[in-house]
């Protein structure tokens, strides 16, 4: 099959909107001269062909389609008048020994009437235009053909589920019906198969897979082709191999992507992944596209270097992670991103870290559970992993078991922690050292499993020991002290700030915020910093003083809960609790601190008493005698309510 192609070259232009990924077209077209005639593929006149309307295929207002191109197929009702011809076709002579130009006729011949297209019958469209006569698709006065759907194949770049019908997709039933009742009214954008592979040589075996008869190739308007072939219907196509020059194509098909109301992150990753297999760099696709950086395309890629469940918690369909109404929980794509940067889930030569091993995909499914269910940042998550990894490889290479303390000492761990380095390599040495990795820092915390021999104290020795205990607190307090002015420059994001202040008014902490002693190290501490207003030494009665700025406030309340957490911390007087791991969660998650070894032994002590606290809660056995207490709840709510009987009986 041949066809008169337009000869008019298109000037597109792809312009995005530096804060979102949405795409505006604008395209100048010299509309060719009228052809002599406007017969289609199928022998019957283009306008003839044509209905009057064709619903579900207007371009969308993100993404405007160029002229002669539906844009993505996604609303449901078009404005277009109806078409017609500006000349009228010339007849057909029903006597094969006397053919008849397509032109027009002769001048001294009378013009015979136009024949009358032949209805499509409901099996199909194509065989009833077929029996009009000719088969050479001519250009109309626009410049368009009617062409047979099934010698038109899809792009091989564009999405597989756009390029066939989708009976599950309301609006693709809207755009299927409303063609089968009144045929494709918007130009759909194809070039020859012999232009497609002067171009793309590389994809001749994949389009040879898509449709072995192909002799056209769709660059727009891919849902019309498809629902064309499914109703039987003549495709309504302009024919332009021009589009081919400097990658038009990929930009045509970026045109059509973004006026998609579905188009996701992850599609438009698969898209830069597709049109790099032509050999474009990330730089050159991003000039190619035009307002889309270079950036955005390496963020894009990165989200394909992801298991199957990041990607389905990316578009909310995960199964395993919902809400308690049963709502899909998401993973953001920017959380995706860090995660399969730090963690990539590829084949190496893809990247040099990558990994396509059950270790890494674990790594994956461990971070994504993070992030979703204990509601942490991305790169804690993926952080906390990779450490977490690098924790268990270390034991394997030491031969050191890893166990789960609470479990593995029965609700003793605390008397097991090992706190010195002497003591951690004694126990190597004796065979009885294990390992359990931290569930917060993902480092490695060392156990024995026999209780630590007590060696019998000379005289002096608990004068030492506190001597030595004090020490260790002051160097403690002097390193966290070097810490603290990063960790206050910049408060929690508010609605994280009002349950961090809340909490702190439960266990205590707000109200020493508010003391004098907190006052004083927070304006140092905010001194150190060098934030700004600077109100050196008065700052507790400037910042007290303060009326106009909440924001301001709020960053002060901030580093007064923070100097109060310290000074609770720093106390000689007390043993660490879950408060004290909260604000350590904060040194480390604000500032990368590290804990001293000394801390460390005080952390894991506080954990260890911690879970043993709920395990006890937890211990159905703690509850002796339910029935009695039930019964002795009830004896004692009766007495109440005789009480207040005999008090109201007094008032009356």
């Amino acid at each position: 099959m041949t066809a008169t192609k337009p000869t008019d070259t298109p000037q597109l232009t792809i312009e995005t909107p530096k804060d979102a990924d949405t795409v505006t077209t604008s395209e100048t077209r010299r509309r060719p001269k009228k052809p002599k005639s406007g017969r289609t593929a199928f022998g019957r006149p283009a306008d003839a062909a044509a209905p009057e309307q064709e619903a579900a295929e207007t371009p969308t207002a993100d993404a405007q389609a160029p002229a002669g191109a539906g844009s993505g197929d996604e609303t449901s009702a078009e404005l277009e008048q109806p078409e017609t011809a500006a000349t009228e076709p010339a007849p057909v002579s029903s006597d094969p020994a006397t053919p008849t130009s397509e032109g027009a006729a002769p001048a001294d011949a009378s013009p015979a009437p136009a024949q009358a297209p032949a209805a499509a019958d409901d099996a199909g469209g194509i065989t009833g235009a077929l029996r009009g006569g000719g088969t050479t698709p001519q250009p109309t006065d626009g410049g368009w053909v009617m062409l047979d759907p099934q010698t038109v194949a899809p792009h091989p770049y564009n999405a597989p589920d756009r390029s066939r019908p989708q009976p599950e997709n309301p609006k693709y039933v809207e755009l299927r019906d409303s063609i089968r009742a009144k045929g494709v009214q918007i130009a759909a954008r194809v070039v020859t198969i012999e232009a497609f592979l002067a171009a793309r040589p590389n994809l001749a075996d994949e389009l040879k897979k898509l449709n072995p008869k192909a002799e056209y190739v769709a660059i727009y308007g891919h849902r019309r082709r498809a629902a064309a072939e499914e109703t039987g219907r003549p495709l309504k196509a302009e024919i332009d191999d021009a589009v081919m020059k400097d990658n038009g194509d990929l930009a045509m098909l970026a045109v059509e992507n973004y006026g998609r109301e579905d188009f996701s992150e992850l599609d438009e990753a698969r898209m830069f992944q597709n049109y790099m297999g032509s050999g474009i760099s990330q730089r050159g696709l991003a000039k190619l596209l035009g307002g889309v950086t270079q950036a955005t395309i390496s963020r894009r890629l990165a989200l394909l270097n992801t298991i199957p469940e990041i990607q389905k918690a990316i578009e909310g369909r995960n199964e395993d992670f919902k809400k308690d109404d049963g709502t899909f929980l998401k993973l953001a794509p920017v959380d995706a991103a860090v995660i399969a940067g730090k963690l990539p889930y590829c084949d190496p030569s893809v990247k040099k870290e990558g990994s396509l091993s059950p270790e890494r995909r674990a790594d994956q499914l461990d971070a994504l559970e993070r992030v979703l269910v204990r509601k942490w940042t991305a790169t804690r998550a993926a952080d906390y992993v990779a450490t977490a990894r690098a924790s268990v490889e270390k034991a394997a290479a030491e031969k050191v078991d890893i166990v789960e303390p609470r479990e593995f000492f029965k609700g003793e761990s605390y008397k097991h922690v090992i706190r010195t380095d002497e003591d951690r390599e004694q126990a190597r040495k004796d065979g009885e050292l294990v390992a359990q990795v931290d569930d917060s820092t993902g480092e490695l915390n060392y156990y024995t499993k026999a209780l630590p021999q007590k060696t019998k104290a000379e005289p002096s020795s608990q004068q030492q020991k506190e001597q030595e205990e004090d020490k260790q607190r002051k160097s403690a307090r002097a390193k966290r002290m070097e810490f603290l002015p990063k960790v206050i420059k910049t408060p929690l994001p508010l609605r994280e700030m009002t349950f961090f202040l809340a909490r702190h008014f439960h266990d205590g902490i707000a109200q020493a915020a508010g003391a004098s002693e907190a006052g004083k190290l927070a304006g140092k501490l905010w001194h150190e910093a060098g934030l700004l207003p600077s109100f050196a030494e008065e700052w507790r009665e400037l910042m007290a003083a303060n009326l106009d700025d909440p924001k301001l406030d709020v960053h002060g309340a901030w580093v007064r809960v923070i100097a109060a957490l310290e000074n609770n911390a720093y106390a000689a007087y007390r043993t660490w609790n879950h408060v004290d791991i909260a604000y350590f969660d904060i040194l480390r998650d604000k500032g990368g601190y590290k804990p001293t070894e000394w801390e460390s032994a005080r952390l894991e002590t506080a954990k260890a008493a911690h879970a043993a606290a709920v395990a006890a809660d937890e211990d159905p056995a703690a509850d002796d005698n339910p029935a009695a207490d039930d019964a002795a709840a009830e004896a004692e709510m009766a007495k109440e309510g005789a009480s207040d009987d005999a008090a109201t009986a007094e008032t009356e």
